[in-house]
């Protein structure tokens, strides 16, 4: 069996530096794969950049927790407040649809509406996954599934990379936040048996966020096991959008970190490496 790569780069779409960041990481290095955000202010930019470079696996980053919603407040009202903005964390989304307060026929719809916009822009989704991991929740994941069968996209990302025990010993949020999402995924990969959707085998930047560095990069390529594992990431460039950016959709600790890591994909003695331990680049399209 072979050793598949998918390296994915979250939030196509949030801005322009972001979208070029993007670009410059599939056209001079390892990034194969991109998650598009329908509702980001640099949406209709990704999608004419999407269609403009052909082999570039795009999926859809379904979003309920910035910005504002596809759909109109009155057909989603526990989702948004009376503007059409998301209100909710991802750990609050969660509770709250354990307390009823939130109903999963309106998130459905949501999600429903944010594929719909990226099937009329003329892209063909490769996967789908979340901002915030979302929908590693398992009553969200059944969801998305569900919507992947009925949309005929192949593939849901599966979110699931324990922290090593060296990492939690002393407090680390993104430790933490790795453990809970990864004990989620567990209970998700029981609901693919049967469907028609398939996912990664392995995981790997969801413990890293915002430190994936070339060193990083090699320490997961040593790793890898047979099988597809997707190395997520956030490249990008900074820009003068930004800030108008983290208005429209809230503010992000991944602001510097983006250049870093855009820097470690083109590093080219990553190729180099990739190439010298037989590793196969490939997106989620590239699934059989």
């Amino acid at each position: 069996m072979a050793k598949l790569l998918i390296v994915n780069a979250d939030d196509f779409g949030l801005s322009p530096g972001i979208n070029a960041g993007i670009i410059e990481g599939f056209q001079n290095g390892i990034l194969t794969s991109a998650s598009i955000m329908v509702n980001a202010p640099a949406f209709e930019e990704a999608v004419k950049l999407a269609h403009a470079h052909d082999g570039l696996g795009i999926g859809i980053h379904l979003n309920v927790v910035r910005g504002k919603a596809v759909l109109p407040p009155a057909e989603i009202p526990s989702l948004v407040d009376p503007t059409g903005r998301f209100v909710r964390t991802p750990i609050a989304l969660c509770f709250d649809l354990l307390r009823k307060r939130v109903n999963l026929d309106h998130l459905s719809r949501e999600f429903s509406a944010q594929i719909q916009r990226a099937f009329e822009a003329g892209l063909r989704p490769t996967h789908m996954d979340s901002e915030k991991h979302v929908h590693m929740y398992p009553p969200i994941f059944a969801r998305v599934v569900k919507l992947a069968e009925e949309y005929g996209i192949r593939a849901v990302r599966w979110t699931g990379q324990y922290p090593r025990a060296r990492t939690l010993i002393r407090w680390n949020q993104q430790s933490y936040k790795a453990l809970l999402v990864s004990l989620c995924a567990r209970l998700c990969r029981k609901q693919l048996k049967g469907r028609a959707v398939m996912s990664n085998d392995y995981f790997y930047g969801l413990v890293e966020t915002g430190s994936l560095t070339a060193e990083v990069f090699r320490g997961f390529l040593l790793r890898l096991q047979d099988g597809v594992t997707e190395i997520m990431c956030h490249p990008g460039y900074l820009d003068k959008d930004l800030p108008e950016v983290f208005q429209t959709m809230g503010s992000s600790s991944l602001v510097t970190s983006r250049v870093l890591e855009l820097q470690a994909l083109i590093d080219p003695t990553l190729r180099e490496y990739i190439d010298a331990v037989g590793v196969r680049l490939i997106h989620y399209g590239g699934l059989k």
